[in-house]
């Protein structure tokens, strides 16, 4: 089960209300974009920021979590394959 912490509140993903998905959805999307400007175009962060009319510790933010989550991928990977 997925959580999510919206206003202080705890909510299952089951629970979320319409606002709440569709705000996921459009995080998700801008996500998706921020990584494809990076990793695709080699656009900077300020210039991400500039496309996608966020702020650049946005930008940051974004590209540090794909980043960790990943290594943490990887890692769990490799971890498989020496077993």
């Amino acid at each position: 089960m997925r959580l999510d912490i919206t206003e202080g509140k705890l909510f299952s993903e089951g629970n979320l209300g319409e606002r709440q998905r569709a705000t996921r959805r459009l995080s998700m999307r801008k996500i998706k974009e921020v990584l494809r400007l990076r990793f695709e175009l080699r656009l900077g962060q300020r210039e991400i920021a500039r496309a996608c009319s966020i702020s650049q510790g946005a930008v940051h933010n974004y590209l540090r979590s794909a980043v960790a989550r990943t290594t943490g991928e990887l890692l769990k990977y490799y971890e498989r394959e020496a077993a």
